[in-house]
């Protein structure tokens, strides 16, 4: 019985496709003056200049019957959830980009993590707070990497 359970619970899952877990990744690609993004999953790319928000991913996220399901990640075993997507944006210097983990975006307000982005401070700093916040606000894991264009 706990057999035919598991299997039928796995093809509905498949059906539905429900992605029960999965890696996600997130990546910037810089060359000359244009960046070009890709992600897969709930990783966040955001682009931002001291004036504004240059651009953000869209995070591979639906809620099906009140679950947050992951739409497209590597590893799910659901070849329709492997399609990553891409964008490009133009850059100059002092542009900054942080690619992160939705354990770190998930723990504050965008506001927040974006005016954080160009806090005065060195980049290591604003890492180390950001570090802190997801620490008391996230039980999730969180990576960040923080990026500024010499």
């Amino acid at each position: 019985v706990g057999k035919k359970a598991y299997n039928a619970i796995k093809q509905k899952s498949y059906d539905l496709s429900y992605v029960a877990k999965g890696s996600t990744m997130v990546m910037v690609s810089i060359e000359v003056d244009k960046a070009t993004i890709a992600h897969v999953g709930e990783a966040v790319a955001i682009c931002k200049d001291k004036v504004g928000l240059l651009y953000q991913t869209e995070i591979h996220v639906r809620i099906d019957f009140g679950w947050e399901i992951v739409s497209r990640c590597f590893f799910s075993y659901h070849p329709k959830s492997l399609f990553s997507t891409s964008g490009s944006s133009p850059f100059k210097k002092e542009d900054r980009f942080l690619l992160c983990s939705d354990g770190l975006y998930k723990s504050m307000a965008s506001d927040i993590l974006q005016a954080g982005m160009f806090d005065d401070k060195p980049l290591e700093e604003i890492l180390d707070e950001f570090d802190s916040i997801s620490r008391k606000q996230c039980d999730d894991n969180h990576t960040a990497i923080l990026i500024e264009i010499e």
